[in-house]
């Protein structure tokens, strides 16, 4: 499937200081800029995005050292393009160390369910992961007048991770990335 030429398809490929390990789908018509996360601002395109993460089926076991990897990746990627300085470098370090714990009290590696069971999860940003049967068959969804595949339960898996997630969050939980959108 092609991009519209307002959309830009972002990542190590199309972008040389690319520092993330999944994709990105920018708009083009829009500028974003962030002073909470500086350097997305170093992106050639700096519109609004939506991010592609891969998931990836691996046992349950499995899950931490493989978001540890990524981690370290996105880390090492920052820092040889000169996007992290020496205290954020020692801050993420250091966050390191603590995921590395938390994840060895949540997913010890040596249980027989953590050996045999399979999932699916998004190994590059947290721990989120998806049963197998709740994810295929793959269904189609209707959405803007277009048909797209997704997870075979959307909406127990969707209620799993946000809640009810058909109802706008209280306006002490919406967040923004950016500090300022211009629409062009």
């Amino acid at each position: 499937m092609e991009l519209p030429k307002d959309l830009f398809l972002e990542n190590e490929k199309t972008e040389p200081k690319y520092f993330h390990s999944w994709s990105h789908v920018k708009d083009l018509k829009s500028e974003a800029f962030s002073q909470k996360y500086p350097h997305d601002n170093a992106y050639a395109h700096n519109g609004l995005s939506i991010d592609l993460y891969k998931m990836k089926r691996v046992r349950l076991g499995d899950i931490p050292s493989c978001v540890l990897e990524q981690r370290k990746i996105y880390i090492n990627r920052r820092k040889e393009l000169g996007l992290i300085d020496t205290k954020e470098l020692e801050i993420r370090e250091k966050r390191l160390d603590q995921i590395t714990l938390a994840f060895n009290r949540l997913y010890p590696n040596e249980t027989e369910e953590s050996l045999q069971r399979e999932v699916y999860a998004n190994i590059y940003t947290s721990l989120w992961s998806m049963e197998l049967d709740d994810l295929f068959p793959l269904q189609k969804y209707k959405f803007e007048g277009s048909e797209f595949f997704g997870p075979k339960n959307a909406d127990k898996i969707l209620r799993h991770w946000y809640g009810d997630y058909m109802q706008i969050p209280p306006i002490e939980m919406q967040v923004s990335h950016f500090d300022s959108v211009i629409f062009l």
